[in-house]
């Protein structure tokens, strides 16, 4: 695997609007780079989308890219079809992810994050979730039932804790929005944001 270096970079300094893309399953380029680049140029919006092939183009998903592109230069995405569905959304953060960041240096942050997601993806597909996507330091994700979110934010908060990770989780049960590209959006996904953010640390 290949591996970034922009320590000469003074990335501090660019003042231009910028995205960031990475593919979540990049071989060639571990994801921790791109989430990196992401944290440190000041303003920048970070994607990432499900694949293993370092060259987007290839992916399946590709319009998904193309789109995102698309919004971030023009505000608006094209339009497509949407569907209405019920659905338990769930948003998770590291607690302290910046402090924490910071004093592990970027080489075990990633490593840290890897981690991170591998338990995530496992614990949510064992209680029947889809995770939606990556917040970077957290996830966004849902659940056909109540239930099934709350046992996977429990489980998932034990499997972190054994690796001296705290997570805050917000959960909200409603309708949503799912987009052609599978993204949601609907008061219920800003409602489990919320919660969220409210949550006490490690709760």
């Amino acid at each position: 695997m290949l591996s970034l270096d922009t320590s000469a970079l003074d990335l501090q300094q660019i003042d231009v609007p910028t995205l960031v893309v990475h593919v979540r399953g990049d071989r060639s380029l571990g994801v921790g780079h791109g989430r990196v680049l992401a944290e440190t140029i000041p303003g920048a919006e970070y994607l990432e989308v499900d694949g293993a092939d370092h060259f987007w183009p290839t992916l399946d998903n590709w319009r998904d890219v193309v789109d995102a592109h698309i919004e971030f230069v023009c505000g608006s995405a094209p339009k497509r079809g949407t569907r209405r569905e019920f659905a338990t959304v769930m948003f998770t953060d590291i607690v302290g992810s910046t402090d924490l960041a910071r004093s592990l240096g970027d080489q075990a942050w990633r490593a840290t994050i890897e981690s991170h997601d591998r338990l995530a993806h496992r614990k949510v597909a064992q209680f029947g979730g889809r995770i939606v996507k990556s917040t970077g330091d957290g996830m966004l994700a849902t659940f056909p039932i109540p239930s099934a979110a709350a046992a996977a934010a429990r489980a998932f908060r034990a499997e972190l804790a054994a690796i001296d990770l705290r997570v805050r989780a917000g959960l909200h049960a409603g309708e949503i929005e799912v987009h052609e590209n599978a993204d949601i959006s609907g008061i219920a996904v800003n409602a489990a944001a919320r919660v969220e953010h409210a949550a006490t640390d490690g709760s």
